[in-house]
């Protein structure tokens, strides 16, 4: 081999981390975390790519998670929806506070969820005397 292949051979054997680091003679055997740290450098070529792949994969768990989550919201607001429609049928009319007391959720919340159904047509919005917001199903 010729010099220029001998220095890309220990060039490759560097970067792969297969040569150790070479003590520095004042460097002791020392023990904690100035030898967990040097352990690192030593071994940087392998451990910093594995700790960007432990990132990596939490945010890809953590991105899963928020979407069950979200999907799991969806499919309780859709069920709230079909409880209120059902209360509709049997009561013809209700109020955001009637509503929130018969689900059990806050006023605020049932008004979001009663006028999600106006939205989509489901439900028809009107006055009471004194200011108050009635619902009724849409035809009756």
């Amino acid at each position: 081999m010729t010099f220029i292949g001998h220095a890309l051979v220990r060039l490759s054997v560097a970067t792969v981390g297969l040569a150790p680091r070479a003590k520095k003679p004042d460097e002791a055997d020392d023990e904690g975390p100035l030898a967990l740290w040097h352990w690192i450098e030593d071994h940087g070529d392998v451990v910093f790519p594995l700790i960007g792949l432990i990132i990596f994969v939490l945010v890809v768990i953590a991105v899963r998670r928020a979407m069950v989550s979200q999907e799991q919201e969806i499919k309780s607001r859709r069920g709230q929806m079909d409880t209120i429609v059902r209360l509709m049928r049997a009561k013809l009319s209700l109020t955001a506070d009637q509503t929130a007391t018969e689900l059990g959720i806050n006023r605020y919340q049932a008004s979001t969820l009663l006028d999600e159904l106006v939205k989509e047509g489901a439900l028809v919005q009107g006055r009471l005397p004194g200011g108050v917001v009635n619902y009724r199903l849409k035809g009756l």
